[in-house]
């Protein structure tokens, strides 16, 4: 029986991460769990914005497993060589502050990054990806690097095929 994060005491989660993988089950920064048959060992998940922290850095992930939870609408994209995860989510947070056009007037939510990284995948494969389930069937059958580069308050990504 797979418990959520939420359910584990403080002191249960401390224990549990000292524990090795069983079935290759593990919860991501998020809490929410991630199945991935190749796993070696347990993955260590990164923030993208984390790991490039100033102006001009960037951050190369090599993306060999995908697994997507359709709950959430989330994906996580998982670098086997480094043995490294990130999560990046379609829908934004209901606590994302909306900004305003100073022209119009019109409020507008932030593209959330897996909005971008899906916009990017689109240009490296030259073809529509028309939802994120259509995206994991690309991730499986195509193998992609992602690069993240940090230019000013935004995170932009680059997908090339391998």
């Amino acid at each position: 029986m797979i418990v959520p994060a939420s359910h584990v005491s403080h002191t249960q989660k401390k224990e549990n991460e000292k524990m090795p993988n069983k079935k290759t089950e593990q919860t991501n920064l998020f809490g929410e769990f991630v199945e991935y048959d190749n796993q070696k060992s347990e993955l260590v998940f990164v923030k993208m914005w984390e790991e490039c922290p100033s102006d001009g850095d960037q951050y190369t992930l090599k993306i060999d497993g995908v697994s997507y939870n359709a709950e959430k609408d989330c994906i996580t994209l998982i670098d086997d060589s480094k043995n490294v995860a990130t999560t990046m989510y379609f829908q934004p947070s209901p606590n994302a502050k909306a900004f305003v056009n100073k022209e119009t007037g019109e409020e507008f939510l932030p593209t959330t990054d897996g909005v971008k990284f899906i916009k990017s995948a689109m240009k490296a494969v030259k073809a529509t990806i028309p939802n994120q389930f259509a995206l994991v069937e690309v991730l499986k059958s195509q193998p992609m690097t992602l690069h993240a580069v940090r230019k000013g308050r935004a995170l932009y990504f680059n997908v090339d095929l391998v």
